[in-house]
């Protein structure tokens, strides 16, 4: 792991019982064993392009992401990150490597100043015990996961930059796009070398991938660095 500061159940802010019962995967589950999963928990916070877990490190734990941005990258034969996916508050991640006890095959990073709430690996195995349908969640939302890397896939491995870059920008918008007056605006920012680095492009390459698309008219950014797709049809058009 990396060098998270975690913090003292009397040191925390967060009701952390009150966010297990907004997580969507402990719909139905009792009271009791809540309060168990509240008592094993923790908050973890992490610095920015800090790592939470390195391929072939322990991963012994749910994470469920409560501020910030983490990506998800897979490290290729000749030593360089491919990036997956962004994962933003409210998503979860571990599940797999929580249920088989095996190591995290990939490399994830914190975008931005991040924290998470974190449940150890034993005490949610006695959950399961109890409550077997947490599984076939966890599963469900796992092959949900692999369809979306393996679309994301499928964006950059064909095509130019430009074409990557359009089919890129369009997935950000539906999966974290919010209405503007302008367009469809991205709920976090984004480095050029973290969407670089989505595209499997060089930062130069991505920076004037990006110029030619607002020099076209449909893309901008705002004064808080964001960006907002002004003409999505012209990105469609683009993207093939």
């Amino acid at each position: 792991m990396g060098r998270s500061v975690q913090q003292n159940r009397g040191d925390m802010n967060d009701d952390s019982l009150k966010i297990l019962k907004e997580i969507p995967l402990f719909d139905g589950v009792s009271e009791d064993s809540l309060q168990l999963l509240d008592q094993a928990a923790s908050i973890r916070s992490y610095r920015k392009k800090e790592a939470l877990c390195r391929p072939n490190e322990p991963f012994n734990a749910l994470f469920y992401l409560l501020e910030g941005l983490v990506q998800l990258s897979l490290t290729d034969p000749q030593g360089k990150e491919v990036s997956l996916m962004i994962l933003s508050s409210g998503h979860w991640f571990g599940e797999l490597s929580l249920l088989d006890g095996r190591y995290q095959p990939t490399t994830i990073v914190a975008v931005e100043p991040s924290r998470a709430l974190v449940l150890p690996r034993q005490t949610f195995l006695d959950l399961l015990n109890k409550d077997p349908t947490i599984a076939l969640e966890m599963l469900t939302y796992a092959y949900r996961r692999l369809y979306h890397v393996l679309a994301h896939v499928k964006r950059i491995q064909f095509g130019d930059a430009y074409q990557r870059v359009a089919r890129v920008l369009l997935a950000l918008a539906d999966e974290y796009g919010t209405e503007h007056t302008e367009g469809i605006r991205l709920k976090f920012r984004l480095t050029h070398q973290v969407f670089a680095d989505l595209n499997a492009l060089t930062r130069e390459t991505a920076t004037q991938t990006l110029s030619a698309f607002r020099v076209a008219g449909c893309l901008k950014e705002d004064d808080q660095r964001h960006w907002i797709i002004t003409d999505r049809k012209k990105l469609e058009r683009e993207a093939g």
